[in-house]
């Protein structure tokens, strides 16, 4: 279901969504089938299904289905287990929630508050540490979205710990053994 699910909002614009009959249903879509689908569970077949949720998700978000004023509505649960997803013992599972987290903090970042972009940092550091270097290097990128995602009125010096913490955590990352990710780092500070 998943698999379909994804293909037909993958390829939105040609079907479903030319008559915008699809978005203000998005809500539901994550509310009802890919977040309860992303929590976790034991054994190989509840991690496959995390992994098809996220990926749906991603989809979701990649057609730009889900709205700011949308995911409004959901992100605080949204978020929850994007969070958790971070942490999945599956790779497939920790890279599309990478991209997924990228994606929503791009075409949804007026959604996001101080203290959910506070949630999200330690997170993705540690994704920083991940055994694959093709998520380390989407975290690199979701980084990004991440600091473009801050309001205009951040109040450095009352968050100046975060930032410090943030920044110490990726600066370790500038001798890393893979050249691309210290390019990107580069990029970010």
């Amino acid at each position: 279901m998943f698999s379909l699910l994804s293909r037909l909002l993958m390829n939105a614009s040609q079907s479903v969504e030319s008559k915008n009959a699809f978005s203000s249903h998005s809500v539901t879509v994550v509310q009802k089938l890919v977040i309860p689908n992303c929590v976790w569970q034991a054994g190989r077949t509840a991690a496959a299904v995390r992994s098809a949720a996220i990926s749906c998700l991603w989809a979701l978000l990649n057609s730009n289905l889900l709205s700011s004023q949308y995911a409004a509505q959901v992100m605080k649960d949204l978020l929850t287990q994007l969070i958790t997803c971070l942490d999945d013992h599956n790779q497939t599972t920790r890279l599309v929630t990478c991209k997924a987290l990228q994606r929503l903090l791009v075409s949804c970042k007026d959604t996001f508050n101080v203290d959910m972009l506070h949630q999200i940092y330690p997170e993705l550091l540690k994704r920083m540490d991940d055994s694959s270097d093709e998520i380390r290097v989407v975290v690199t990128k979701t980084f990004l979205a991440y600091f473009r995602a801050f309001p205009s009125k951040y109040d450095h010096d009352l968050y100046k710990l975060h930032l410090e913490a943030m920044f110490k955590g990726l600066l370790v990352h500038l001798d890393d053994p893979t050249s691309s990710i210290q390019v990107k780092l580069l990029l970010l500070i």
